[in-house]
């Protein structure tokens, strides 16, 4: 494995640990908080569509760069990919976090209907 791509190999890595554990739960919150104050509801998965858009025409760019031997064309298509990937990262956390809340969310609400109706009747 050569260094550029062990460097590579490395910020896509930290670019997505990052966007997974800092970005996502922001997204997830501040996407529940649009839905709950308005009627919009936002589809978390139709900004998936262009994120990997994006991851593709980075890595186009890096393999021209490779190919061509451009330093610079090198670095902005590194710096693109690990944005990219910061940001489809936080996306699917973000779907990951709605996806495990529900049950819990339908569970906190059995549990609560279970303990009223455990209470006895005056």
């Amino acid at each position: 494995m050569s260094a550029e791509a062990g460097a590579l190999a490395a910020g896509v890595m930290a670019a997505s640990l990052i966007g997974l554990v800092y970005v996502a739960p922001v997204a997830y919150v501040s996407l529940r908080l649009v839905r709950r104050r308005t009627k919009f509801l936002a589809s978390v998965k139709a900004h998936l569509f262009p994120a990997y858009g994006w991851v593709a025409g980075s890595a186009l760019m890096i393999g021209a760069a490779y190919l061509s031997g451009s330093a610079l064309l090198m670095g902005l298509g590194t710096a693109s990919l690990t944005l990219s990937m910061l940001s489809v990262v936080s996306i699917l956390g973000a779907l990951a976090l709605t996806s495990v809340q529900l049950p819990l969310a339908n569970q906190h609400a059995k549990v609560f209907a279970a303990r009223r109706m455990a209470r006895p009747l005056r």
